[in-house]
């Protein structure tokens, strides 16, 4: 007896490490490097949903990250590429912002398969080094020779053959055979309206427009609006130049830890592995057997992962947000910024505006006077062909327009690896185009995106803000695999199944499938 129960544990045992940590045979390329035209003729193309001919002119709006891995990507591929780009560089939001804005989260969920940062990087890079970063890439990939800069779009048509027409805001226009929205999520800045907000004496600042920091900040009281990242980000800026900050906020958000192993664990691998987002923060919460089968896992998980987030925090930035499943993001992270809290320097209150008077502004029926007042609110995007509806911002594998030809929006939400995300939204456009495989029809895109919407409202069922957040689903490698799947790429990376499941995600290991026609 007791040899079969031990049997009945040992073969199970060796059969999971087998599975675990058994070599397994990484995927190589087998075709060429991209450099190939569409393949398919328009008479036998299996996308005509999609494209009204075989397109040559991709006209492309931005040239922040999304748009130079886009206009790098259809490049390859051997098509007439033009980047419109109102501002004088690349680069988007880190063309121009202020001194010590950088990344929301480390630079390992930044950089780009066939584009690393430099070694000598911080784990946190500032916008000059993104910047620098950003230039290079435009220089490796010769991408400046594509891009109109100092050129804004003032409306875009679709034209009787189902084209489109770009008409720009000095009066030109240009058609394109097909259109890729790179505008992305921070385009417009959002400045919320407050009664009295046209009499104040002082200067009201967009975080965009926080360039000049020792103008805005030296010697005088600052107040900023918000709890993001950017918002800590100027709170601290402002200090340094010497500034008296008070940073209203609604509520704290969570944020990374400023210790990268919290609890001694890798906040990376209880965040960023595949068995991580196994165990609740993934697309698809249901189809997981752990939710299904072994909920308190799932539990357990997730409130390590809290008690992570909150390790080393300051009482004043403890999180106010409860909800398991969903974690609002603050991006505190600096311990210079906590420090300057806990000091005094920057001083906490939380509240609303409820009016802005000549020299202050009103806050739980209390004058607070202020010289500069930045809100830090965010951004609204602009996608040009498709307006938000009122449940969200819906797409079909966050790219397609169902029913609407000749365009794409790529890189339409800010999220975790966002660049890798573009990047293989590209590549899976592209094959798109060339007809390589047969996307969707209309009707199971449309399908894709009830079952889609119905997932994200019950994962965000407590979520009272902008719809639009909701559709912005986060990260996670399972959307990745979908986009594989339909190119018929192995979806596992790694060399063992302990690393594929156990590790961080890795860019890296993506490379050859940003460059070469596997």
């Amino acid at each position: 007896m007791k040899k079969a129960l031990g049997l009945a544990f040992l073969l199970p045992s060796i059969g999971a490490g087998y599975y675990l940590f058994s070599k397994r045979t990484l995927p190589e390329p087998t075709g060429k490097p991209y450099q190939e035209l569409p393949k398919a003729s328009y008479e036998d193309h299996p996308n005509k949903h999609i494209i009204s001919k075989i397109p040559k002119t991709i006209g492309i709006i931005g040239a922040g990250m999304s748009g130079l891995i886009s206009a790098k990507t259809f490049r390859t591929q051997g098509y007439e590429v033009e980047v419109i780009e109102k501002r004088p560089g690349p680069g988007g939001v880190w063309y121009e912002n202020f001194d010590n804005s950088g990344l929301q989260g480390t630079k390992d969920t930044y950089f780009l398969p066939d584009y690393p940062f430099p070694d000598n990087y911080p784990p946190f890079p500032r916008r000059q080094q993104i910047k620098d970063w950003i230039d290079g890439l435009v220089k490796k990939f010769d991408l400046s020779p594509l891009i109109k800069f100092n050129t804004e779009v003032k409306s875009v048509t679709q034209n009787p053959d189902e084209t489109w027409k770009l008409t720009f805001k000095d009066g030109t226009s240009k058609n394109y055979d097909f259109l890729v929205v790179c505008s992305g999520f921070n385009d417009i800045p959002k400045i919320p309206q407050y009664k009295g907000q046209e009499n104040f004496k002082g200067k009201i600042l967009h975080s965009s427009e926080f360039i000049n920091a020792k103008v805005h900040c030296q010697g005088k009281k600052v107040i900023v609006i918000g709890a993001g990242k950017s918002a800590f980000d100027i709170m601290s800026t402002s200090v340094d130049y010497g500034g008296e900050v008070l940073g209203l906020v609604r509520k704290i958000g969570y944020a990374y830890p400023v210790n990268p192993k919290p609890y001694g664990i890798p906040f990376e691998f209880t965040t960023y592995s595949r068995l991580a987002y196994l165990c609740g923060i993934i697309y698809d919460p249901e189809s997981s057997f752990i939710h299904k089968y072994f909920g308190f896992i799932e539990y357990l998980w997730l409130k390590f992962v809290h008690l992570q987030l909150r390790y080393g925090i300051i009482k004043e930035l403890e999180p106010d947000e409860k909800d398991l499943h969903f974690l609002e993001t603050a991006g505190i992270r600096d311990p210079p910024v906590q420090k300057k809290i806990a000091d005094g320097k920057i001083k906490l209150m939380r509240g609303e505006i409820e009016e802005i008077k000549e020299n202050g502004i009103m806050v739980k029926g209390k004058l607070i006077e202020c010289d500069t007042i930045v809100f830090a609110t965010g951004f609204k995007p602009n996608y040009y062909v498709k307006q938000k509806e009122n449940d969200g911002f819906w797409l079909y594998r966050d790219v397609l327009v169902p029913g609407v030809r000749n365009v794409a929006i790529v890189g339409a939400f800010i999220t975790t690896y966002t660049n890798l995300w573009s990047n293989i939204q590209a590549l899976w456009l592209v094959d798109i185009l060339r007809g390589s495989f047969k996307v969707a029809s209309i009707e199971e895109m449309n399908k894709d995106i009830d079952k889609k919407k119905k997932i994200m409202f019950k994962y965000y069922e407590n979520y009272k803000g902008d719809p639009i957040y909701i559709s912005s689903q986060p990260f996670s490698p399972f959307i990745i695999d979908e986009y594989l799947n339909d190119l018929k790429i192995q979806t596992v990376r790694d060399d063992t199944m302990y690393k594929h499941w156990f590790k961080a995600f890795d860019i890296n290991n993506y490379k050859t499938v940003v460059t070469h026609h596997i």
